[in-house]
């Protein structure tokens, strides 16, 4: 398999085309791994010691020297990948910055790509329309929600999306930096795992995700576990190589054992179900991969076995009884998300202007907080103005069916483009991370770093291919 740069392009076995490859930057995977390591590694055992402050400035601390380093020498995409690449780590910690770091990051180092590389960064703009739209969705539903309610941090994390949507375009030009900042995603979550081990009875009935530590509250399940999922994707599907890390290679597997054991202990119905999405999508639609998907299953259902038996087998359990046990309700096993849908129901139906266009960008947790009183039966946060979860639930209570449209539109128009894609090549990936992403805004927003990575890859397979570069087969 062959990644063209600039145009992410991948040759089939069978070329049909003829490529002229542009001349990669020099990059140095192996140098940009090891500033991952230097990065979350200190801050990571420092909270093994239970030293939260500590571990959190210290973070920030080695990060920003390490930012600062590759921005000193014009290196800009690797700032993104380093970025990008330490997300689990970023999300963890971030309070100890700024809630918004990453729009502020991301929004930082995008605006200093378009001063130093416009050319660049306009080529993405023509190649890549469904960005384009995307961007300025955002922008247009962000500007209605601090209109509406005079609040600038209402839907501020809609540009952490879009903004890492951009990052993921940029860093795909180039196969070597992409594989990095998968690998680096890889080795932060891992990382961010190992550390909350030691402190998983501290807040969560023993899920692995969230920790109560030195009157800190860190984290939480899915933010941990969707990284891992992603991870645990990008080493089994096509054979593993969108991280470089070879086929056979030793710190592959050592990284796939790792994921899938952390990844278990999270209790995250919305990562457990990426990653069964993603295994079930490569076996149905992977024709060369079929069998190595089908071994990887035998082994998972052994490692299952194994975790419990393992000393955190009681937790592992009680994870699977939450989720499958019969015995417990709808709203018990969706953590209060069949409350929700309820009342955003009820929201929905209320008249035939509510229906068409909503309540207004900003508006879901209001009405969530006034509706839940009103409607019986309910018992999630009944009062409070909580976070809707899941995308789709947010836009029909918000922007109602005009909002919903546009939505679920430019949804297909991009899954369409990226399975077109998928079967000419039959490279699975960015199929699957696009599903994945699909498969997260079900269960929560999907306006965080990770699910924007997702969404990136997927899109990376819908620009338009340059002229100059693909010309056909005489």
């Amino acid at each position: 398999m062959e990644l063209i740069t600039d145009n992410f392009v991948v040759v089939p076995s069978r070329p049909a085309v003829t490529v002229r490859v542009p001349a990669a930057p020099r990059i140095n995977p192996r140098g940009l791994l090891v500033q991952v390591v230097c990065a979350a590694g200190p801050a990571m055992g420092l909270l093994v010691a239970g030293q939260v402050e500590p571990a959190g400035y210290c973070f920030w601390l080695v990060f920003a020297v390490l930012l600062v380093r590759l921005l000193a020498r014009g290196r800009l995409d690797e700032a993104l990948c380093l970025t990008v690449g330490l997300a689990p780590v970023i999300n963890l910690l971030r309070d100890f910055a700024m809630y918004n770091i990453v729009v502020v990051l991301l929004g930082g180092l995008l605006t200093w790509y378009g001063v130093q590389a416009p050319q660049t960064v306009w080529r993405i703009w023509r190649r890549y329309r469904l960005t384009l739209v995307l961007l300025g969705g955002v922008s247009a539903y962000y500007a209605l929600s601090f209109a509406i309610t005079g609040k600038y941090e209402v839907n501020l994390r809609l540009f952490e999306l879009g903004f890492t949507v951009l990052s993921l375009l940029l860093i795909g030009r180039h196969r070597v930096l992409l594989g990095v900042t998968l690998a680096g995603i890889s080795i932060s979550a891992v990382a961010v795992g190992i550390a909350l081990l030691q402190h998983m009875q501290s807040a969560t009935a023993g899920r692995l995700g969230m920790i109560v530590l030195s009157g800190h509250v860190l984290g939480n399940p899915t933010q941990l576990g969707l990284p891992l999922a992603l991870a645990f994707l990008a080493l089994v599907i096509d054979r593993g190589q969108w991280l470089g890390l070879g086929a056979g290679k030793f710190w592959r597997w050592l990284l796939l054992a790792l994921t899938f054991l952390l990844l278990a202990l999270t209790s995250s119905r919305a990562s457990w179900s990426v990653a069964a999405m993603g295994l079930a999508v490569s076996l149905v639609l992977g024709n060369r991969q079929r069998l190595r998907i089908l071994l990887l299953i035998g082994l998972a259902a052994g490692g299952v076995q194994l975790v419990l038996l393992s000393p955190y087998g009681e937790q592992f359990a009680r994870g699977l009884e939450r989720t499958f046990s019969s015995e417990r309700t709808a709203a018990q096993r969706s953590s209060g998300r069949s409350d929700q849908w309820l009342v955003a129901q009820h929201a929905f139906l209320a008249s035939p202007a509510r229906m068409l266009v909503g309540y207004g960008p900003g508006n879901g947790g209001a009405v969530y907080a006034r509706l839940s009183q009103e409607i019986e039966g309910i018992k999630y946060a009944v009062g409070h103005q909580v976070a809707l979860h899941s995308l789709f639930m947010q836009v029909l209570v918000e922007a109602g069916t005009v909002g919903l449209v546009f939505l679920v539109g430019w949804l297909v128009a991009g899954l369409v483009k990226t399975a077109a894609w998928t079967r000419r090549h039959k490279v699975m990936f960015p199929l699957v991370c696009f599903l994945g992403y699909m498969v997260v805004v079900v269960t929560v927003s999907g306006n965080d770093i990770i699910s924007g990575v997702m969404l990136g890859t997927g899109l990376l397979t819908t620009g338009q291919p340059s002229a100059r570069q693909i010309g056909r087969k005489a």
